[in-house]
């Protein structure tokens, strides 16, 4: 039996291209061809669900992936859009993994409690993390760097070869 586990991704991709839209991006290519897992992302800038190969999926097929997800990874930088995990733990029964993508904690109090609601929070650097939330939630902590390499390398155009 091929069990699936479907995970929705919250976040964005390029355009345009910044650290954490090209790191989503290289997960979701890393796990495009990956059986075991099926990875919707729901883009909120551009209010739009891809799937994995980045093809554009309709709203309502976006909705019906959400309500089959086992888990919601996101992964937010502002602190309201942070209460999203508030809803998918407690409403939709959801586990939530939460990657945090900034090493500064600007709002303890807020990260307290995301850090309390949340299945797994995934550190790309605890360097400046407060120690507090690093000692009270260490069984939930996990640091994995960043950086994903990209699976195909695009040239440089000759014109800049020559520079």
């Amino acid at each position: 039996m091929n069990f699936k586990n479907n995970v929705l991704l919250i976040g964005s991709i390029p355009p345009p291209i910044g650290g954490i839209t090209i790191h989503i991006e290289r997960f979701l290519e890393n796990c495009n061809n990956n059986p075991s897992i099926k990875i919707v992302l729901f883009d909120y800038k551009k209010i739009q669900f891809f799937n994995s190969d980045k093809t554009k999926l309709t709203l309502w097929k976006g909705i019906v992936f959400f309500f089959t997800a086992h888990i919601v990874h996101i992964h937010l930088s502002t602190s309201i859009k942070k209460i999203i995990a508030f809803g998918c733990k407690f409403l939709f029964f959801k586990k939530v993994v939460y990657t945090h993508h900034n090493s500064i904690i600007n709002n303890l109090k807020l990260h307290q409690q995301l850090f309390k609601i949340v299945n797994k929070v995934i550190l790309v650097n605890s360097e400046k993390i407060n120690s507090l939330l690093l000692t009270e939630f260490k069984d939930k902590i996990v640091e994995i760097p960043a950086f994903i390499p990209p699976l195909s390398v695009t040239q440089l155009p000759e014109f800049w070869k020559n520079k």
